[in-house]
């Protein structure tokens, strides 16, 4: 949840610095820019350390403060640049309204209030960027102690996920209708049947409702007659061929293998369950980016009949190009509207803010702070 919150405060504090009217008010104000760029790198290096404090926190008290004090300072930061962007602005609007000609002394009582704002405004500036960076840097220096290590964004640590089961956790689903329908049609199109077995990648940033959407197309009433056998798999970062294997046969079969630790006789029996199906397997969460384990992997699919399809859910676009995906499918984030029916549905006992219309307008602030990301909405 952090990094993906703390993320999306990370990409508003960059746009903002990077808009034209940002770096003209630095540079006419003539403030560091070197203290800026600090600013920046700091809360870039810091971001590295989240996905490892948020696995930490559940058993170090000390990692959950020094997380609950890093989202503080982000929000500062957050804070300062959209006042700096409001006060950028406003100068730019300012500067391309100018008054028609007045006398000089017209000119200066006009003048004086709006520039002794700025002024003033210019002056407070560098103290609370110095403020941020000096505790943004204290908190990094931190890390060593803490036992923190930073983990590259879109890797995970090395740690169990909860496995994926073929139910939906809700029955309603806002804002993936067009995507539902995307790869229904892929799923029951003859012109895919050419391929014995087509493989389809629902590719996303993490929290942004790939597994759901898997599900969603999963459990439609259109597909019973379609495969003979469906299947949902969670692969996860640990790609083990002869782990996954088993998890796919036992799946299909409904018995337990554990007794075969060897590949190839997990995979003779696949072949033969799978012969002259028609199946559907959805692997959930791949993280894999080696074409030989893939290779290895699907081999038992192609005793499957033609017009079988798989379905890859993953973050990264490599695995889906190793995979040999058509379609593509990349997953966006809820539109405004339907991220906030999504919060309504989970923040309210009758499902919307009806009954209390403040709560409604302090909610739509939250949920804008989730970037239209519903596991990050869900969980607040």
């Amino acid at each position: 949840m952090a990094e993906m919150i703390l993320g999306a405060v990370l990409e508003v504090v960059f746009d903002r610095l990077a808009s034209q009217e940002v770096i003209n008010f630095f540079q006419s104000a003539k403030l560091d820019e070197s203290l800026v760029h600090k600013l920046k790198m700091l809360m870039l290096a810091v971001e590295k350390l989240l996905l490892d404090a948020e696995e930490k926190q559940m058993t170090n008290h000390a990692v959950k403060q020094w997380l609950d004090e890093l989202k503080y300072w982000f929000y500062r930061a957050e804070e300062l640049v959209n006042e700096i962007a409001m006060e950028a602005l406003r100068l730019s609007l300012e500067k391309e309204s100018l008054p028609q000609p007045q006398s000089i002394g017209t000119k200066v009582r006009n003048l004086i209030p709006a520039f002794s704002n700025s002024s003033l405004f210019h002056k407070t500036i560098t103290p609370k960027i110095t403020e941020i960076v000096e505790m943004l840097d204290m908190m990094l220096r931190e890390k060593d102690v803490l036992g923190l290590r930073e983990i590259s964004k879109g890797k995970s640590p090395q740690t169990q996920r909860v496995p994926s089961t073929y139910l939906l956790e809700d029955s309603t689903v806002y804002g993936r209708d067009e995507i539902k329908k995307i790869i229904l049609e892929f799923l029951l199109s003859k012109e895919a049947d050419r391929n014995r077995t087509s493989v389809a990648a629902i590719v996303g940033m993490g929290g942004i409702g790939k597994t759901t959407v898997a599900k969603l197309v999963f459990n439609d009433v259109g597909l019973k007659e379609t495969f003979d056998k469906k299947v949902l798999i969670c692969v996860s970062d640990q790609f083990d061929v002869s782990r996954v294997t088993r998890s796919i046969l036992e799946a299909v079969t409904d018995q337990s293998y554990s007794d075969s630790p060897d590949l190839t006789s997990l995979q003779t029996k696949l072949s033969a369950v799978l012969r002259k199906q028609r199946f559907l397997l959805v692997l959930d969460d791949v993280w894999n980016e080696k074409y030989e384990e893939w290779k290895y992997l699907r081999a038992p699919f192609s005793a499957g009949v033609y017009g079988s399809k798989i379905i890859v859910t993953t973050r990264s676009e490599d695995v889906a190009l190793i995979m040999s995906t058509d379609p593509m499918i990349r997953l966006k984030p809820l539109s405004n509207d339907d991220a906030w029916s999504l919060s309504s549905r989970h923040a309210f006992e009758v499902g919307d803010s009806i009954s209390n219309p403040y709560l409604g307008v302090v909610g739509k602030k939250i949920v804008k702070k989730c970037q239209g990301l519903p596991l990050a909405i869900k969980t607040l």
